[in-house]
This record gives C-alpha cells, sequence and structure tokens, in this order.
C-alpha cells in the first residue's frame, strides 16, 4: 500500500510541476508576442498574415520547447522560428503554380483559359512551353 501512495504522490507532483511549467512557457509566450507580431509584420506586410506566423511559432515553440539551447536568448530563438516559417511560405508559393498565372510565349493566358480553349490540349501546350524555355 504505501508503494501505491507513493506512486499517486509522484504523480501529482509530476503535474503540478507540467502545470507550473506550462504556466511559465505561456506566459513567456505572451510576453513576448507583441515583438514577434512586429517582426512578422515588417516581414509579411500583412496583419492577418503576420498573426498566422505568430501563431505558427508559437506552436513550433512549444513542441520543440526541450530542444531549445537554455544558455541562448528566448526572443532570438522565437524570432528566428518566425523568420524561418515566413521564408519556408516564400519558398513553398513559389513552387506552387497559379491556374491563371500567363504561361511566358504563350497567346493565351493561364492554365485555366488553355483548358476552357477548344485548341491544343493542355499537355500540347505545357510541351510546347517546355520546348520554348529549353530552346533559350
Amino acid at each position: 500500500m504505501k508503494t501505491c501512495k507513493s506512486y499517486e504522490r509522484a504523480g501529482k507532483e509530476l503535474k503540478a510541476q507540467t502545470a507550473s511549467r506550462d504556466e511559465k512557457l505561456e506566459s513567456l509566450l505572451r510576453s513576448h508576442e507583441a515583438q514577434a507580431r512586429n517582426f512578422a509584420s515588417g516581414l509579411a506586410r500583412n496583419p492577418e498574415e503576420a498573426k498566422e506566423l505568430v501563431q505558427a511559432a508559437s506552436f513550433q515553440v512549444l513542441r520543440h520547447w526541450e530542444k531549445r539551447d537554455p544558455l541562448k536568448s528566448f526572443s532570438a530563438w522565437y524570432l528566428t522560428i518566425v523568420r524561418n516559417l515566413f521564408l519556408d511560405g516564400r519558398r513553398a508559393a513559389k513552387r506552387n503554380v497559379s491556374m491563371d498565372a500567363p504561361i511566358e510565349d504563350q497567346g493565351a493566358g493561364g492554365l485555366l483559359e488553355i483548358l476552357a480553349d477548344g485548341g491544343l490540349g493542355i499537355l500540347e501546350q505545357l510541351e510546347r512551353h517546355e520546348v520554348a524555355e529549353a530552346a533559350r
């Protein structure tokens, strides 16, 4: 019976430590939120995107809290996460092809316009575009 009670006591202590750690971490994030939002606004130039960057960065902080270097500045680490998320988003946006984006050296507009056109099929259009690109 003593062992059972000691497990219960240890469980309660662990819960209290975890709750205390979570409260401290939440307080730390709140105290740096304005700085992170200002930084994200400067990067994104869009308040809604800045808000999303800060939320995503806060999630990353919570997720990777145990991996951080406690000897380094929390603020610098947090802002680095914000910056990296912004850059990752920009890289991903460049990889995505818009269906409305005009295709260079083609008479038609975007891919949607080509699909709606009764002329050459999309594969032929893309092939012509690739050939034109390769010839440059």
